[in-house]
């Protein structure tokens, strides 16, 4: 695929995107782009409009919170899929009790994850988004989540959790006296977890995706 030439302040935004993505596992607000590159929001904007034109990014105007990364000017290498451009991670149904996580038996598809998002070997997974308790960090529903799975999680991060037998997205809170998973959509309470027996992370969420990303057979 032909690339379209970023001058050098696309170069870092477009950088600076990817890297609060993989930090917080959300897209960046214009605000937290411009106090992380030290300039005005205006400038950002107007950044993030020219990538958007070259088709490197992509916005939902109607969304916060809504930058996708079509793109990356260099590629990252990883495992790929048929047509060289992305990788092809399970998408979780129903977890099924007692299975391992990435077990067939709890494959629902996999889906198409575009190489620009960073991923590194290891073991990831999807999820489909149910509900609206995580809109405020930019997950809505019937979008999808790339989760890197692992067991444990620091404080403040987004995460795939087991709880009630299912899986659940939520922000991991924890004291010294709780642990707490705790929506970004205040019609909705937090769910203290610190003594409950059938909580346990699943994963740390590193990406999302919108709900026309493609989804393939097994």
């Amino acid at each position: 695929m032909q690339m379209i030439t970023l001058t050098p302040t696309q170069s870092r935004v477009l950088e600076s995107v990817v890297a609060f993505m993989q930090e917080s596992g959300y897209p960046p607000s214009t605000r937290e782009l411009a106090d992380r590159l030290g300039v005005k929001a205006p400038s950002v904007h107007e950044q993030l409009t020219r990538l958007e034109e070259k088709g490197y990014i992509r916005r939902d105007r109607l969304k916060a919170r809504s930058i996708e990364i079509l793109r990356m000017p260099r590629r990252v290498s990883c495992g790929r899929s048929p047509d060289d451009e992305s990788v092809r991670i399970p998408l979780l149904g129903e977890i099924a009790a007692g299975l391992p996580l990435l077990s067939e038996a709890n494959f629902d598809g996999q889906l198409e994850v575009p190489i620009s998002r960073g991923l590194r070997p290891g073991n990831f997974f999807a999820l489909r988004v149910k509900g609206d308790s995580m809109i405020e960090c930019g997950i809505h529903p019937d979008d999808y989540v790339v989760v890197r799975q692992q067991t444990m999680a620091e404080n403040g991060e987004i995460v795939a959790a087991m709880l009630d037998d299912g899986a659940t997205v939520k922000r991991l809170k924890k004291s010294q006296l709780q642990v707490m998973l705790c929506p970004e959509n205040p019609s909705y309470k937090p769910i203290d977890v610190t003594c409950r027996e059938d909580f346990r992370v699943l994963g740390k969420v590193i990406h999302r995706l919108g709900r026309d990303a493609k989804i393939h057979g097994f």
